[in-house]
């Protein structure tokens, strides 16, 4: 849903602040479908916020970090927690709403990506390609990482096939990682890099990252090695409960 709302403000520049009475996930998703020409699945975005505010309730009372990520095992302590509620809706049991609930994600996910191809489609073709070797370490221009991102994305998405993402690794890793975030995302979703770059980006990763964010998405990455892999999942399970 984040996603959603970081679209409508790229194309808008709309933020918070300047919005109206309606929500800004109602004006995101409102945008997405008449610029886009996308249809939102709101059952399944409705199901993921149910949930994801159930799980905050949760750990307001009991301050266990581990519920906030949503899991087989967090989505079971979810529906006992409101098993009345879903029971009234249709859900007769924790595994009927664990089923629905993936059923869900899968949709969003689903929509996401095909946003992400429209969006690169529109605004790669604005943009000059960016030289990581020109740009200052310390820059904070955020036009220039904000090219790198999409040109990392519409690398990875088949419609690039000029950048050696193995070379543009290590060099994003020199930079500050709030200015590189959104090109880091896209190597962390990868498919394309060799074993010896996602072991080095997961440990980067692993002390510079605050939260555990990319560290998740390179444990899911299923092109990784078994050791990168479980180092993966060690450290942002470390970092989502101690941080």
């Amino acid at each position: 849903m984040i996603f959603f709302d970081w679209v409508y403000r790229l194309d808008t520049g709309n933020m918070p602040n300047s919005l109206t009475a309606k929500s800004e996930l109602e004006l995101s998703l409102d945008h997405i479908r008449s610029e886009y020409f996308l249809a939102p699945p709101l059952e399944s975005i409705d199901m993921i916020l149910t949930a994801k505010n159930a799980a905050i309730s949760i750990y307001n009372q009991s301050l266990d970090h581990r519920i906030k990520y949503l899991s087989s095992s967090t989505l079971e302590n979810i529906y006992n927690h409101c098993s009345e509620k879903y029971k009234e809706i249709g859900f007769s049991n924790a595994k009927s709403f664990e089923a629905q609930y993936f059923i869900s994600r899968s949709e969003v996910n689903w929509t996401v990506e095909k946003l992400i191809q429209k969006i690169i489609s529109k605004y790669c073709s604005d943009f000059e390609s960016v030289k990581l070797d020109e740009i200052s370490k310390s820059s904070k221009d955020e036009l220039i990482h904000s090219k790198i991102a999409f040109q990392l994305w519409e690398s990875i998405i088949g419609n690039n096939q000029s950048l050696n993402l193995d070379e543009i690794t290590p060099k994003i890793m020199k930079h500050d990682i709030e200015f590189v975030w959104g090109g880091l995302m896209a190597l962390a979703c990868s498919s394309e890099l060799h074993t010896n770059t996602y072991d080095k980006l997961e440990e980067w990763l692993n002390n510079n990252e605050v939260g555990a964010y990319l560290l998740k998405i390179i444990s899911r990455n299923s092109n990784t090695s078994e050791s990168t892999h479980n180092n993966a999942i060690l450290h942002y399970r470390n970092k989502e409960i101690s941080e």
